[in-house]
Parts: structure tokens; sequence; C-alpha cells
């Protein structure tokens, strides 16, 4: 259930490795998919892709 304490805090994507990470991490796997798997192939050790 969402309340009103509910508090969200922004940061910028530089500040923030969390978010920058993610944003690497779907770039490989979109380039991979549409042909260039060169980024994900890089990554490899650290991804496990789970298709659902």
């Amino acid at each position: 259930m969402i309340t009103s304490s509910l508090r969200v805090n922004h940061a910028v994507g530089m500040v923030e490795p969390a978010l920058w990470v993610a944003d690497i991490v779907c770039g490989a796997v979109v380039q991979s998919r549409v042909g260039n798997p060169s980024y994900l192939a890089k990554l490899a050790g650290a991804v496990d892709l789970r298709q659902i």
C-alpha cells in the first residue's frame, strides 16, 4: 500500500552509480538483440539474463 509517508529522493545520474549501471546493462541487452552483441559480451561474467 502506498501511503503519504512514502518519499522518493532523486539523484543526478553521475552521482548515483546504481542508476547508470542499470542503463549500461539495458543498453547492452538492446544492442545484442539488434545484432551487436559486443557490449553484452563484455558484461557476460556479470550479467545473468532470464527470459520470462
